[in-house]
């Protein structure tokens, strides 16, 4: 394999799209750590202004994770990607709303 320069071209183009991908994800759930965070620390604070913030920040979110859903449905490359954005969405977003809302 080393010596197949096609190959090995091959297969760093597809790290390289593969770490793109994971970046995307970590940038993603790092966001929603925050707000969720902040969530809490504004229900410890009684902060109702900051609450209202966040759930700007979870609309905004959202629309990102949505992009990134369409971003996949007009891709080439079909591995999965799609399906996992949803799940991701429909849990770890429904779970802050729902602790915000309760």
């Amino acid at each position: 394999m080393w010596n197949d320069h096609k190959k090995l071209n091959e297969l760093n183009k597809e790290k390289i799209s593969l770490e793109s991908k994971v970046h995307e994800f970590d940038v993603i759930e790092t966001k929603l750590t925050d707000i969720q965070d902040l969530i809490n620390i504004s229900i410890e604070l009684g902060e109702i202004d900051e609450l209202a913030n966040q759930s700007t920040a979870l609309v905004e979110l959202n629309t990102e994770i949505d992009a990134l859903e369409t971003k996949k449905y007009f891709s080439t490359n079909s591995c999965g990607f799609h399906g996992y954005l949803h799940r991701y969405n429909m849990t770890k977003l429904s779970y802050v709303v729902l602790y915000f809302l309760f």
